[in-house]
């Protein structure tokens, strides 16, 4: 019946009727393509903007470590201005630990929590090394500092493994969210890449 009806139809009906139905699937197609789209880049910037945040947070933490080594040495050479650099350790450790407190606020993997738990050992003993290398420093005694940072005293050992913690939490870190970067992308493909370029 259908069919007849059809058959019937005019040419120029035929063809406009068929314009229209092709239109309103492309359409269609736009249309759920641009939601596709906007969904994407809305993962792949949220993917992103976590990745560039945990490159700088732990950036800023190995330099943090490196400006207090640099700090401490200051302190060791120089007999004037100790209290203005002993107010720069203070900062630099309270940034760091700062900056430790907030990492620990994410959702971790159980890597990434061993990683923390291996530098908040190291880390301990880094300060606490640090303030008796300052005690000894004011009290001349410069053989007990020299003992300190040697390389199997103490805290030489871990200055080490605070900053190799440090950097295996950011190679793996830096690992996972290129991963995730991937996943994402690849994640674009099949139905979703044809709504895309059909958007």
């Amino acid at each position: 019946m259908i069919g007849k009806i059809f058959n019937n139809l005019k040419m120029s009906i035929k063809l406009t009727g068929s314009l229209a139905l092709i239109f309103v699937i492309v359409t269609a197609m736009m249309l759920t393509g641009a939601k596709v789209r906007m969904n994407a880049l809305r993962t792949l910037d949220a993917s992103y903007s976590h990745y560039v945040s945990d490159i700088q947070g732990i950036g800023k933490l190995q330099y943090d470590l490196a400006k207090l080594e640099n700090n401490l040495y200051r302190y060791i050479a120089v007999s004037t201005g100790r209290s203005k650099i002993q107010e720069s350790i203070k900062q630099e450790t309270d940034s760091i630990n700062q900056m430790v407190q907030t990492y620990r606020g994410k959702k971790l993997t159980s890597e990434q929590e061993q990683y923390l738990a291996d530098f908040d050992a190291a880390w301990s003993d880094v300060q606490r090394g640090y303030k008796e290398i300052m005690a000894f420093v004011s009290e001349g005694k410069h053989d007990e500092v020299n003992r300190l940072l040697a390389d199997g005293g103490y805290v030489a050992d871990a200055k080490k493994k605070a900053e190799m913690a440090i950097g295996n939490l950011k190679d793996y870190s830096m690992g996972m969210d290129q991963n995730v970067l991937k996943e994402t992308v690849k994640g674009r493909g099949g139905w979703s890449g044809i709504l895309w370029t059909f958007s």
